[in-house]
């Protein structure tokens, strides 16, 4: 159960990252 814990984290800093390069690239892809 810990485990899941701390892999919500990483995916989440790994979406982020994703979201971030889509943005830049797609300007379209800017959510906020």
């Amino acid at each position: 159960m810990m485990d899941l814990k701390e892999e919500k984290p990483r995916a989440r800093e790994l979406r982020i990252s994703r979201g971030f390069d889509l943005a830049s690239f797609n300007p379209h892809g800017i959510s906020t």
